[in-house]
C-alpha cells in the first residue's frame, strides 16, 4: 500500500510522531530529495520558541518510493522539459480529476511536442519512451491514493493550523492536498505561501480554490505568523 513516508526526523521527533500538535508544516511532491526547506524549517524554530508545537511533513520521499526515486528525480529536475509541467501534470489528477481523452493530448502536444508551444529542445538524451510513458501514467495514476495517505498521516496530528509551501512543481499537490484536508477537517485552518503565490499567483490561487483559508504572498517570515495570531492558536496544554 502507499505510504506517505517522511524523511528521517530527528530522535525526539520521532518518539512523539502521534502527538498532537499546533501547527503542521508541509512539503509535497514534486519538492527536492535531497534537502530540506529552509524556510519551513526557520518557521517551525520560530514557532517553538512561541511554545507552538510544531512539525514539518516532508512528502517528497514516500511519492518517490512508490514511483521510483530515479524517476522522481528526473521530473524534480524538469527533464524532459520545464515548461511541460510534468510534477504538476501527475498531480492534477488528485486535484481535477482525469480521463484517457486529456491524458492522450497532454502525451501528443505537449511531451511530443505537437503543440507548437512546447517544441523545445528536452533536456534529456534520451527521446520519450513508451515505457518512460507508462511510468508517467503509473504515476499520475497513484497521486490521489498517496494525497489521501498524507492526509491521514497530518490528521493523525490533530493540528489546529496546516501550512504548505508551493514551489517548483508543486502547486497542484499542496492544491489537492488542501482540498483534500479542509473535505475531511474543515475546522483546520490552511495557509498556502511560498515562491508560486507570489504576486498576481497568490491572488488568483486564494480567488480560484475557495478551500484555502489564506494565501500569504511573497516573504511570509511576518505574513504567516500574523496568519497564526488571526487564528489564536494557543500551545496545547
Amino acid at each position: 500500500s502507499l505510504m506517505a513516508n517522511e524523511c528521517a526526523q530527528p530522535a525526539e521527533e520521532t518518539a512523539t510522531i502521534s502527538m498532537q500538535l499546533d501547527v503542521a508544516l508541509v512539503s509535497l511532491p514534486f519538492g527536492p530529495l535531497s534537502f530540506p526547506s529552509l524556510a519551513l524549517s526557520l518557521f517551525k524554530t520560530k514557532l517553538a520558541q512561541t511554545g507552538l508545537r510544531t512539525r514539518v511533513f516532508y512528502f517528497m520521499h514516500g511519492f518517490a518510493q512508490a514511483i521510483g526515486p530515479a524517476f522522481y528525480h528526473q521530473i524534480s529536475d524538469g527533464d524532459p522539459a520545464r515548461t511541460d509541467l510534468v510534477g504538476e501534470w501527475i498531480f492534477s489528477a488528485a486535484l481535477f480529476g482525469s480521463d484517457a481523452a486529456s491524458e492522450a493530448a497532454y502525451i501528443e502536444q505537449v511531451l511530443l511536442g505537437g503543440s507548437a508551444h512546447h517544441r523545445v529542445k528536452k533536456i534529456s538524451a534520451n527521446a520519450i519512451s513508451a515505457d518512460w510513458i507508462a511510468q508517467l501514467l503509473r504515476a499520475r495514476s497513484l497521486a490521489r491514493k498517496y494525497i489521501l495517505a498524507c492526509v491521514d498521516e497530518i490528521l493523525r496530528c490533530a493540528p489546529r493550523v496546516v501550512g504548505i509551501t508551493s514551489m517548483f512543481e508543486t502547486h497542484t499537490a499542496a492544491l489537492a492536498f488542501a482540498s483534500a484536508l479542509k473535505d475531511r477537517a474543515p475546522d483546520i485552518f490552511v495557509v498556502l505561501g511560498g515562491s508560486n503565490c507570489d504576486g498576481i499567483m497568490g491572488v488568483e490561487t486564494a480567488r480560484q480554490f475557495g478551500w484555502l483559508d489564506a494565501v500569504v504572498c511573497g516573504e511570509a517570515d511576518e505574513l504567516f505568523p500574523a496568519c497564526l495570531l488571526y487564528t489564536s492558536p494557543s500551545p496545547r496544554d
